[in-house]
């Protein structure tokens, strides 16, 4: 058992001690387990991006080899042995003047793709790069029961795997801020408060899997903000721009001079427009498929039972939305920021109604592309949203939004059951994507009452600068991915990997649902529609619930790579 309790005063000396106790501890659980233990090499790093750039900086020096990590280690349990691994190094990089927040960082691998949790119990979060494909004798894959056998590789587990720490840009702008004497005492004093108060929680996540597995017990979890000094200014080495100088070139900073111009008039109205919002906040549970099956019940909101938070919202409705078959959206941020939701912002959503049959070419059910309509105002946002269509009062909004939600939650799950199917079945020697359904919630409008009481949904937003251009793959009317899933060799792969997902959900379900409507990044998606078999009755999930794209998909349905590989059929 590794058990860890986090000193209230979180300096370079307790980071430090922490990183000794977590490297001996995981020299003894790889010790204890034996010639059967598999553990690997992670080479972890440091890193950030800034706005409006594509290729991540490293944060120094601040790299680290971790040896005996047990090869199905989980998501939650990698990120916070990093986490600690690098920690005291940045404490020690910034002069043991900043710290940072678990929640607030995320881990990724060499490709940019978030690494999270994306089957319970949390596990195998690295396994699939040390375990390669030995061919069977007397089998080959033409015989129907063909299993692969996965073998652990001594050699890629010697050579490691790269992890990299992303930590927000935002704490190390607030950091030069500071630095230029742009924070006042109270505020550093406040923020102190906040890092102490930020120490009382804890929470639980295991490091290994089966019998072999060892728990930590967080009280006390690192400062949620940037504990700031006020001593010492003068000594203290920043790491400017997070990165060497020597790794500043001479583009960098001619373009950066260039950028240095009056804002936009479209960004300085967006700003003069823009309007906070108290939010109370439920952030939808991400939960295995069993579990939704045995607890689902009728009429009830699924944020029964789920707590909810205050938060601040701040968006500018006056800016032209983005506009799908039955949702505006607009991107936003919240304040403080919603945990799990990553440091990317949001996509806030309302649902309307169309005010004629003409406002859109498509069957009524059938969900689009989002795209830009005519500039609504800001008094509008409760009524009358454009001459087209209006937005629906608010017991509507909740009615809608809320499955919506579901449809996403549902979505997980069911995506679960193919990574589940694929772990069992031994992966093929083609690449499978991993692929994820943003986090949701159900905002509300704190301290207002009525119908015009305002309602969002909330979507993490999709950073398409790093994970791929916005692409529909499949719509929910048909079973036939949509050209733009095959304009390049990364967009194909997934839309073949997401026939498969349809065929695995379908048959699993013993041909009671799949999840269609695929649409988002090549890491990410969203807004996902759940068909299901008629026979189970109408009104089920969201609009686009569309009985005859269920009847057709047997028929619909193009067999990919995947559904090859494993034999599928539907007999």
């Amino acid at each position: 058992m590794l058990q860890h309790t986090q000193p209230d005063t979180y300096g370079y000396q307790e980071a430090h001690a922490l990183y000794k106790q977590i490297r001996q501890q995981l020299q003894e659980i790889a010790h204890q387990s034996g010639d059967s233990a598999q553990v690997v090499m992670v080479k972890a790093s440091m890193v950030l991006l800034k706005d409006g750039q594509r290729k991540h900086k490293t944060v120094g020096d601040i790299a680290e080899s971790i040896p005996d990590v047990l090869v199905h280690i989980g998501a939650e349990p990698l990120k916070w042995t990093v986490f600690n691994i690098l920690h005291h190094r940045f404490k020690k990089y910034t002069n043991q003047r900043m710290s940072l927040e678990l929640d607030s960082c995320r881990i990724r691998n060499k490709q940019w793709v978030d690494i999270i949790p994306l089957r319970s119990p949390d596990r195998d979060a690295i396994s699939a790069h040390f375990f390669t494909e030995m061919p069977v004798k007397g089998k080959s894959r033409s015989s129907g029961h063909f299993k692969p056998l996965k073998v652990f590789n001594d050699k890629i587990a010697k050579q490691g795997i790269e992890i990299l720490l992303e930590i927000p840009y935002s704490d190390y702008e607030r950091a030069l801020r500071y630095w230029d004497g742009q924070v006042d005492e109270d505020e550093i004093e406040e923020q102190q408060k906040q890092h102490r108060a930020s120490a009382a929680g804890s929470s639980k996540v295991t490091t290994g899997t089966g019998t072999r597995h060892s728990v930590v017990n967080l009280d006390n979890t690192p400062t949620r903000d940037l504990e700031l000094s006020r001593k010492g200014k003068s000594s203290i080495h920043t790491g400017l721009d997070s990165v060497p100088p020597a790794t500043i070139t001479c583009d960098d900073i001619e373009q950066a001079l260039r950028r240095q111009q009056p804002p936009s008039k479209p960004a300085v109205v967006a700003f003069l427009n823009s309007v906070d919002i108290d939010m109370l906040i439920t952030t939808c549970p991400k939960l295995p498929f069993a579990t939704l099956v045995h607890n689902a019940n009728n009429g009830l909101l699924w944020t029964s039972g789920v707590p909810r938070k205050r938060y601040t919202l701040t968006y500018t409705p006056s800016t032209k939305p983005m506009q799908g078959a039955c949702k505006i959206a607009f991107f936003a941020v919240s304040q403080p920021g919603l945990e799990g939701f990553g440091s990317g912002g949001l996509v806030i959503k309302q649902a309307f109604r169309h005010e004629s049959d003409s406002a859109t070419n498509q069957e009524p059910n059938d969900k689009s592309e989002p795209s830009e309509v005519d500039e609504i105002e800001e008094g509008q946002c409760s009524t009358q949203a454009s001459p087209e269509f209006s937005l629906l009062e608010s017991g509507q909004q909740v009615q809608s939004l809320s499955q919506e939600i579901v449809c996403i939650q549902w979505a997980s799950a069911l995506m679960a059951l193919v990574y589940k199917f694929i772990d069992k079945a031994g992966r093929p020697p083609f690449p499978v994507p991993e692929l994820r359904f943003v986090r949701s919630a159900l905002a509300l409008e704190a301290d207002v009452t009525g119908p015009f009481r305002r309602v969002f949904m909330v979507e993490e937003r999709i950073d398409t600068r790093m994970e791929g251009e916005w692409c529909k793959y499949i719509n929910n009317n048909s079973a036939i991915p949509l050209p733009c899933a095959t304009t390049s060799k990364e967009r194909q792969q997934v839309a073949d990997f997401l026939t498969f997902c349809q065929h695995v959900q379908y048959m699993r379900t013993k041909k009671c649902v799949y999840v269609s409507d695929f649409q988002g990044s090549l890491f990410t998606l969203t807004d996902p529609q759940i068909i299901t078999s008629p026979e189970l009755g109408n009104n089920l999930f969201a609009s686009g619930n569309i009985s005859h794209a269920f009847e057709r998909f047997p028929k619909q349905h193009v067999y990919s790579k995947f559904c090859n590989y494993y034999h599928l059929r539907f007999d």
